[in-house]
């Protein structure tokens, strides 16, 4: 009986042994995620302070204050949290360190593997990022009152913070402004008779206070002061001017000239004009007109960096480009279309133009060799590949002006405006259209 007894209790504290080193079994709570942030990001600045939604229900982690649509959250750290302490973490089934960035642009997987490993649980991610339909342009038709109604050409640029458009009738040449493109005002009759297609405005912040254009028989540079007067600059013998297509860091203004059926380039700066040699990209433009404009471009390290673009034109034996150039210092040029260019470029065009807005290059209208064109063509990532646009980002149908349009943009980048042009059968025509990319729709994806 004794010895039933010391068994009995034997067996009893052996029992008691094992059960008290023994752990519980995770659980399905024990892997339940208890707070989603992110950690802080140069790239997407605003995405630590956005609150996520943890629906343990559905199982998704999602956020109702969308990320700013101009984040970047291809490079973004997640911060999870769990009511115990997790064995690992995993993305899409694969493991992850916590330390790593990951792309969140699309919703993925996020697992949570209990202390154990015996439990598993497992969340659809969405961050919600605002984005805006950057594809858009909204046209109003202006209605111009105050100018010459007698233009047979005319030229609009944007400098002085406002509008200035330089027009021909009866053989002279006058110069009108307007804050809006609607109320014109006359500013002055022009003394030297100008090319209007040449007709130049730079950007950058030390480049003279002036306006530039080419004489008519292309051998004079022709500046024009806020105060309005005129000074003629001959340029150097031999050289016929082609355009003026740029500007240097320094404030010289950058002049493309044909010498022999060669293009070769000069600069003018406080009154005299030097040839450059810097060099011109196979297939440059020597002739015709050339749709041009500068951009502001973001660079990582150097700020305000000003870039040239010039597009179409004649080269030699007066075939019509087929290329975009670009420069950033005004006298090294670059081909910016890589091939295919069937694929990302195209048609040869002459006397198109185009204007740096809403981060994009719009080309419109010109000539083809098939004749006038009147699509427009954008490009996202400056110059190096093009599409047709969208027919929002056309002018409007109310518009027939085909080739040689004046369309610019104002210094804030709130608006574009197409001013004035010539039509398919090539009469100057007087319209003014103003064109905004909207931002206020949002749309969620």
């Amino acid at each position: 009986m004794r010895i039933s007894k010391l068994l009995n209790i034997c067996l009893f504290g052996a029992a008691l042994s094992l059960l008290a080193g023994c752990s519980e079994p995770s659980t399905y709570h024990d892997v339940n995620v208890k707070t989603f942030t992110f950690k802080t990001s140069t790239l997407a600045p605003d995405i630590k302070g956005i609150a996520f939604t943890v629906d343990t229900i559905q199982n998704i982690i999602y956020n109702l204050d969308s990320v700013s649509y101009t984040s970047d959250i291809t490079k973004v750290v997640p911060v999870v949290t769990c009511y115990s302490t997790p064995s690992e973490l995993r993305i899409n089934d694969n493991y992850w360190n916590q330390v790593d960035s990951l792309n969140v642009t699309a919703p993925f997987k996020l697992t949570v593997v209990s202390s154990d490993k015996k439990t598993t649980r497992s969340f659809t991610v969405t961050v919600n990022k605002h984005t805006v339909d950057q594809d858009k342009v909204t046209w109003t038709a202006l209605t111009p009152t105050g100018l010459d109604k007698d233009f047979t050409a005319g030229k609009a640029v944007y400098r002085w913070n406002k509008i200035l458009l330089v027009g021909e009738a009866a053989g002279s040449q006058y110069c009108y402004s307007s804050p809006d493109a609607v109320t014109w005002s006359f500013v002055k009759s022009i003394d030297n008779n100008i090319d209007l297609r040449t007709l130049y405005s730079p950007e950058g912040d030390s480049a003279p206070d002036s306006l530039f254009a080419l004489s008519a028989d292309k051998t004079k540079l022709i500046v024009i002061t806020p105060e309005q007067v005129e000074c003629v600059i001959a340029l150097p013998d031999g050289a016929t001017g082609v355009d003026i297509i740029g500007e240097e860091k320094s404030g010289k203004m950058i002049i493309l000239a044909n010498q022999s059926g060669t293009p070769k380039l000069f600069s003018f700066k406080k009154g005299n004009v030097e040839a450059l040699s810097g060099s011109l990209p196979q297939g440059f433009p020597v002739d015709g007109y050339s749709a041009k404009c500068n951009a502001h471009l973001d660079a990582p390290v150097v700020k305000n960096v000003i870039a040239s673009f010039v597009i179409g034109g004649k080269c030699d034996g007066n075939d019509f480009v087929r290329n975009a150039f670009s420069s950033d210092n005004g006298w090294y040029w670059t081909s910016v279309i890589k091939t295919p260019i069937d694929k990302y470029g195209f048609e040869g065009l002459n006397s198109s133009t185009v204007v740096r807005y809403d981060r994009r290059l719009f080309i419109y209208g010109g000539k083809t060799a098939a004749g006038i064109t009147n699509p427009a063509y954008v490009s996202s990532d400056t110059g190096f590949t093009w599409a047709v646009s969208d027919d929002s980002e056309r002018l409007p149908e109310s518009s027939v002006l085909a080739y040689d349009i004046s369309v610019i943009r104002d210094t804030n980048d709130n608006y574009m405006y197409a001013v004035c042009g010539w039509d398919v059968n090539g009469v100057f025509r007087i319209q003014c259209f103003r064109g905004r990319a909207v931002h206020k729709d949002f749309i969620r994806k």
